[in-house]
Order: structure tokens, then sequence, then C-alpha cells
């Protein structure tokens, strides 16, 4: 069993800093691996919770991801913004495809993460790949000999 402690003290700060969240994204993944050329393998099954807060943002935020938690303006229409769950969920994808690289990098380069024109109407592009998730356990598959 892992778990990751970067995570872990994220999604505890989400929860410390902001109480109970308005709803969660959850991602699940189950992974077969086969090691090549001796017989033999894994099965590994990922969990990553992440809790999204509704919550009034300053004028220029529609929605914001901060690492161990989203956060929606609920105004973020009248903002005239569309799509700001779901770009923010894609940065959460983000980050579970990239891990430490995403936030590290999204400062100096963000054009990298958001897409080019009107970034706050369009949905960033994200993996579904769960890389870097909270807890992720795994077992064994012996040889086939």
């Amino acid at each position: 069993m892992d778990v990751s402690l970067t995570k872990l003290l994220l999604l505890l700060w989400a929860l410390l800093a902001y109480g109970r969240p308005d709803g969660w994204d959850v991602a699940w993944q189950v992974r077969l691996s086969l090691y090549l050329p001796d017989p033999g393998g894994a099965v590994s099954v990922a969990w990553d919770p992440v809790p999204i807060y509704y919550r009034p943002l300053p004028e220029s935020l529609c929605g914001e991801y901060r690492g161990g938690a989203v956060l929606i303006d609920p105004r973020a229409a009248e903002k005239g913004c569309g799509r700001t769950l779901e770009h923010e969920l894609a940065h959460v994808w983000q980050a579970r495809a990239y891990g430490l690289l995403q936030p590290a990098t999204y400062a100096l380069a963000p054009s990298i993460w958001e897409p080019a024109e009107r970034p706050w109407e369009e949905v960033p592009p994200a993996p579904k790949v769960l890389e870097w998730s909270l807890v992720r356990l795994w077992w064994p598959i012996g040889g086939w000999e």
C-alpha cells in the first residue's frame, strides 16, 4: 500500500481551511501490469478524492484549483464563465497525470496548462490517467511457470 503524504496533507489542509465540501471528484483506477521477460506482474487499485467547494472568489476569478481542492464561485456564470467546474477538474486531472510538475511550472509557464484563447471559457487538455493518487494498493501475481 502506498499513501502519498503530499496529497494527504493537501487534502487535510483543504478540509481544515474550507470545512465540509459541497461535492467530491473521486477517481478510481484498476491496473494490470505484466513484467517481461519473466512471468509475473501486479494488479493495482488507485483512489484519489478531491473536494469541491462553492465559495465567493475575487472578481477576477471564476474558479481555482488549489492543489488539494477545487473552488468554484457560485456567480461564475454571471461573471461570464461558462464551464468553470469542467475547466478546474481538467486541472485536477493534469495534476493526477503529471504530479508536482503541474503546480511547480504553472506560475512560470501557464500556457502549458491553459488553453490559448479565453481560458475561462475553454477546457484545457488533460489526460485521464491516474499516476499520482492519494492511495494505491497493489497485489503481485506470481509466475506462470
